[in-house]
């Protein structure tokens, strides 16, 4: 789609996406059955994984760090 409107900004790519993804999402929300929040879970759960956690912890700031060391490497 973006080879037919070359001048149009990038940004405006991520608002229409953003836009479409919001309209079909409506769409289908207002066209499939309903279930209510206690069909789906029952009870609340709150699952804190400390392994996951401490994975995700470590790729954050492992990509911190990469961004802030990129700018020397590239110099």
């Amino acid at each position: 789609m973006w080879l037919f409107v070359p001048e149009l900004f990038w940004f405006w790519w991520n608002v229409t996406g953003a836009v479409t993804m919001l309209v079909v999402a409506l769409a289908t929300s207002a066209v499939t059955h309903r279930r209510t929040h206690v069909d789906v879970m029952p009870r609340p759960v709150l699952d804190v994984h400390i392994p996951t956690i401490a994975v995700l912890g470590v790729f954050f700031v492992a990509i911190v760090a990469f961004s802030v060391w990129l700018p020397t490497l590239l110099t």
